[in-house]
């Protein structure tokens, strides 16, 4: 789960810069420093860009550190309906997921049972039935 592991580092990374802008445009408003008035929302907008990525991405890979370091897995048998871009797959069920695409290849129209994170939907281990 090294793909899971740099993922999960990059945002984290991406988080910690979102805070830090958060916390740099906060202080920018306090002490005036702001020319334009639109200026004053950017704080806000920062705010609410961290929320959401914190929500979407750092969130579930957080919540499913404990399960990749006791290898507990979610398994299901799927089939695959569609492969998207950037090692993203969606399945029967509708959802997407994630795979490491120099380790697993995948063939659309087939079965496969999956081992896969709860949260945020990374597959550790697939196998073709």
């Amino acid at each position: 789960m090294m793909y899971f592991a740099i993922r999960l580092l990059i945002s984290v990374i991406i988080s910690i810069g979102l805070f830090i802008l958060f916390i740099k445009l906060a202080r920018a408003c306090k002490a005036k420093y702001v020319k334009k008035n639109w200026a004053l929302f950017l704080p806000t907008i920062c705010a609410l860009l961290l929320t959401w990525y914190i929500l979407a991405s750092s969130g579930p890979k957080c919540l499913d550190i404990i399960n990749v370091l006791r290898d507990n897995y979610v398994v299901e048998q799927v089939e695959v309906t569609q492969l998207k871009s950037f090692h993203r797959v969606k399945l029967d069920d509708g959802r997407t997921y994630f795979y490491n695409g120099f380790k697993i290849e995948l063939d659309p129209d087939k079965k496969y049972l999956i081992s896969f994170t709860q949260w945020s939907h990374y597959i550790a281990d697939i196998r073709a039935i």
